[in-house]
């Protein structure tokens, strides 16, 4: 070696000599030799330069090469690794230490199954055997597929690179390092035997989570000694040395760790090293992988977060051997408080609702930093995939993507007091049905949004992602953190209702926006990172960017943190409540329950929780929605860290007003006019008195009839039908309205109002105005000559029975033609003849509620002139009876199981239906739904069959019967014990 060192600096100075004596040649011609210079003279001087660059470059790779270090003594020496430390924000709790305690077992390659041998060579280099170090083809290979973007199945390096490079140099991507490794590869494969580069390679090369070396990783992964792998596990191990961290089979990535597998053996396979049976058989193979080690380890889904972080930014090098001190953005009182959440409700969550796991993340939503992650609920757990780590896994939201919807609704010009009809309604356009049910299969006719997304009713929702729309929801969505929605146009309607996939970790993220008024922060886990010197590697930084506006977040948590508003559908002491504190919540539920989510939020904190199966194909008991099965975690861990934060409370929103009907609130868009009864013509003076009346015309339309979608602030659309969607969901409006017509009782429904006056006369007051409304007890035209008054019942009398006689006094008595008598408005009697007086039954909505009523009358003189008067009245009618319902005691806890409930002082006509309900005892916030009756079965009574059966335990059933007014009236409670 020595020789070859002093032929390369001799032929170095020889270059540097004859390079010199040329360039001061140059430098002393005459100032016009430029113009003299041949072509001769030119090719020559980049000959030259030619040369004096190769020269350079020999000298440089030549110097390289006698700088190498011994080969012999490279071999035997043992590598110097120092550990990379990973701590919680205090910088003081170290979570976990990465090759502090480095696992090495070296064995022979007489005790390395041969099926290992060959699924290593087959994918990391399959001319290990016939090349010197060096595999030209492969290095090609790879630099065709970097320039081309392409897929490697095999790395460019080979084997024996591979072994240089993790024993003796760094994963430092350098032109320096590359050629250090060639001669360091060509000169250990000249030294040394193909078995024994081999040998030393497996017994090496890093397998992730601290095992070095085939053996260490055998007894990590599978819990035996390499020598009793079958060819199966050989391909898994094979599978790893790529991406330790990645391919973990204790991470999330295990069925990337598959395909990689199935990879293996299909090169093993081609290479002729297995036949095609062989690898149908290990391809089919049910693997069974050891629990991993929980030594030395906190927050362990939250550590290796980390690390795959770690990485993918500085190598599996560095961040096994390099020294890393790494404080991170975890708060260790969170995380134990999340670790006891989670903890606290699994069991039961397993027994009752067939979930076996569980996820939590908490953030802070003013910086985007993690402070608490829990990705399963035993990372060691290796029969439930423990390991697993659910918060960085896809699955669908349910209902919880709403307020991100309602988000971008209430920025085109929505708000909470926007009413939409909850109506059944089939959104197709030309296509597939598409006829989504609200989670009790109920529909409420109109509801304002508030009202909606507080009760999470679905109906509503799919209008207002219309409204809305898609493209823009999802572009909200992007801008706050959820990059999951790759394309849009795969996406419909259904997207918010959860039919798109989600992470938690991206969606707690996104609920952050909300808490900060409308600023995002990205996510980070990283506070900084230093390298074993001390130098500042990376650093947190805040990188804030508003994505909606704060008065539009003021809306949405208006709505989430309004109990009252959700009590309805949750119940007044849900989950999602939390006394003393204003926190704003929502909770999602995907179809066949399979996921469960709650997430919630305050200023300071924001946090949620997925419960359901890891194998994401098996659901969980039909009623596990998310308030049940994810509620509890969320409630118990907010409980908690509420405290350690100082009480905050949301910004009230301003609700902006709107001139279209609906937008504001109004869907009754009403208008009373006087008309002449007789020809519908609006009533002037001359119109006879006899024939005058008061006519109230309603609008009742859905919302497209009032607004461009595209344009909700603009101009009323003059020509609403234009819109695809008009007739889907105008149609079930009108059905509402007959369906409810006693509430247009006397009124004249979506008909227009008259524009032409009776006969010649004056138009009386208030005639023909739109939009306005006129009270009957309000005089059209002030009489001058007739004076009117109540003498019975007097001023504020008590009203004792259902019936009543109201008596007048009307001067002079000759001059009048018709006296009309009003209760409340509503027209109840006549009279033409003296003594001007009228008999009539109180109406019962009236008769049953105790209060202040109005009794009026309208003269009509002869002359055409107008009086009238009123009396407040109150009434107070004992022996009324009120609807009740009485629930029997169930008989028997097999299932199927009968459930009966018998209505009192009601008939069959006032009753719309009667529902079943159950709840598991001392939890009544976990009330679920059994079924509904909509029929006798025999004498007022209302049956329902339980189908299936809630799982050993004590619960309590109870019936509601809906009346026809709109009423509701609960039955007793009853125990029941399931065995």
């Amino acid at each position: 070696m020595m020789s070859i060192k002093k032929q390369l600096l001799n032929l170095g100075s020889m270059i540097k000599n004859s390079f010199s004596k040329h360039t001061r040649q140059l430098l002393h011609k005459k100032s016009g030799w430029v113009r003299r210079l041949t072509w001769r003279r030119i090719f020559r001087i980049v000959a030259w330069g030619a040369a004096g660059i190769v020269a350079l470059s020999l000298l440089f790779v030549g110097y390289l090469y006698i700088t190498l270090p011994n080969i012999n003594a490279l071999v035997n020496a043992a590598p110097m690794k120092q550990s990379t430390k990973i701590y919680d924000r205090t910088g003081k709790v170290l979570l976990y230490e990465i090759n502090g305690n480095q696992k090495r077992t070296v064995v022979s390659l007489s005790d390395i199954p041969l099926d290992c041998q060959h699924a290593t060579i087959a994918v990391e280099d399959k001319t290990f055997y016939t090349n010197s170090g060096l595999d030209f083809r492969s290095i090609l290979r790879s630099m065709w597929v970097d320039l081309s973007g392409g897929i490697l199945a095999q790395g460019g390096s080979t084997i024996t690179q591979q072994f240089v490079k993790n024993a003796y140099l760094t994963s430092q991507r350098s032109f320096t390092r590359k050629i250090r490794e060639a001669f360091l590869a060509l000169e250990l494969d000249r030294k040394l035997p193909k078995s024994q580069i081999l040998s030393l390679y497996l017994n090496e090369i890093p397998y992730g989570s601290n095992a070095y070396g085939i053996e260490a990783a055998s007894e990590m992964y599978f819990g035996k000694p390499v020598k009793s792998l079958d060819l199966a596990e050989c391909s898994i191990l094979a599978s790893l040395p790529q991406a330790p961290t990645y391919y973990s089979p204790f991470g999330s990535n295990r069925s990337a760790l598959i395909d990689r597998q199935h990879l293996v053996l299909s090169l093993m396979q081609q290479q002729g090293y297995i036949t095609a049976a062989q690898e149908q058989q290990a391809d089919n193979e049910q693997l069974v992988f050891a629990s991993p080690e929980s030594d030395n380890i906190k927050a362990p889904h939250f550590v290796m977060y980390i690390k795959n972080y770690l990485v993918q930014k500085y190598g599996e090098n560095m961040v096994e051997n390099g020294g890393l001190k790494v404080t991170t953005t975890l708060s260790w009182p969170l995380q134990q408080i999340a670790d006891k959440a989670v903890a606290d409700h699994a069991t039961a969550n397993a027994k009752y609702y067939n979930a076996s796991n569980e996820g939590l993340l908490a953030m802070d939503p003013n910086t985007g930093q993690i402070l608490a992650m829990v990705g399963s609920r035993n990372y060691f757990d290796v029969n439930n995939d423990g390991n697993f780590n659910v918060t960085l896994a896809d699955r669908q939201p349910g209902s919880s993507f709403k307020p991100i919807v309602y988000a971008e609704a209430f920025t085109k010009g929505l708000s909470p007091n926007t009413v939409v009809f909850d109506t059944q309604t089939n959104f197709s356009v030309g296509g597939q049905d598409y006829i989504p049910q609200d989670y009790d299969g109920k529909f409420r006719g109109p509801v304002t949004l508030r009202q909606a997304l507080a009760e999470s009713l679905n109906i509503p929702a799919v209008k207002v992602l219309y409204i809305a729309g898609i493209n823009n929801a999802i572009s909200l969505a992007s801008k706050m953190g959820i990059t999951t929605f790759k394309d849009p146009s795969q996406y419909g309607l259904s997207l918010v209702l959860g039919g798109g996939d989600v992470q938690l970790i991206q969606m707690v993220d996104a609920y952050g926006a909300f808490a900060t008024g409308g600023i995002h922060y990205p996510t980070s886990g990283i506070l900084e990172v230093q390298d074993s010197t001390g130098k500042i590697l990376e650093q947190w930084h805040a990188d804030p960017t508003r994505v909606l506006d704060a008065n539009i977040t003021n809306e949405i948590s208006s709505v989430l943190s309004d109990n009252n508003a959700r009590a309805p559908m949750f119940g007044a002491n849900s989950a999602l409540y939390i006394p003393g504190y204003q926190v704003a919540a929502k909770t999602g539920t995907t179809d066949n329950f399979r996921d469960g989510w709650t997430i919630g939020y305050t200023p300071s904190i924001v946090a949620g929780v997925w419960a359901g199966n890891n194998n994401f194909s098996i659901p969980m008991k039909w009623g596990s929605d998310g308030v049940v099965v994810a509620g509890p975690i969320w409630h118990e861990f907010m409980q908690q860290a509420l405290p350690l934060y100082p009480k905050q409370t949301f910004t009230p929103p301003h609700i902006p007003s709107s001139g279209r009907p609906m937008v504001n609130g109004e869907w009754l868009v009403k208008t009373t006019v006087p008309i002449n009864g007789q020809n519908g013509l609006l009533a002037t003076t001359s119109t006879p008195p006899l024939f005058v009346e008061d006519k109230t015309y309603v609008e009742v339309h859905n919302i497209l009839y009032y607004i461009n979608k595209d344009a909700i602030t603009g101009p009323q659309p003059s020509n609403p039908t234009q819109d695809p969607q008009f007739y889907n969901w105008e149609q079930p409006v009108q059905q509402w309205v007959q369906q409810h017509a006693d509430q247009f009782a006397g009124m004249a429904v979506n008909q227009p109002v008259p524009t032409q006056y009776d006969g010649n006369g004056q138009p009386l007051s208030g005639s023909g105005g739109s939009g306005g409304q006129s009270s009957p007890t309000t005089p059209t035209s002030q009489s001058t000559t007739i004076s009117a008054s109540i003498t019975s019942p007097q001023q504020n009398a008590t009203i004792t029975q259902s019936t009543v006689t109201v008596t007048t006094a009307i001067t002079p008595a000759n001059d009048v033609k018709q006296v009309g008598f009003f209760f409340d408005g509503a027209l109840v009697g006549t009279s033409m003849a003296y003594p001007y007086s009228a008999t009539f039954s109180i109406p019962a909505v009236a008769a049953n509620e105790s209060g202040q009523h109005t009794i009026s009358i309208r003269v009509y003189g002869n002359d055409n002139t107008i009086a009238t008067a009123a009396q407040t009245i109150v009434t107070n009618i004992p022996g009324l009876v009120s609807p009740a319902l009485t629930l029997a005691a169930p008989n028997s806890s097999s299932f199927p199981l009968t459930l009966s409930a018998t209505a009192q002082d009601v008939n069959a006509a006032q009753v719309n239906s009667v529902d079943f309900y159950y709840y598991p005892a001392g939890k009544k916030d976990q009330i679920h739904p059994i079924g509904e009756a909509v029929s006798l079965s025999s004498q007022n009574t209302y049956d329902v069959s339980w189908q299936e059966s809630p799982g050993t335990g004590n619960y309590v059933v109870y019936a509601v019967m809906n009346l026809a007014d709109g009423s509701q009236v609960q039955s007793n409670e009853e125990d029941i014990s399931v065995q």
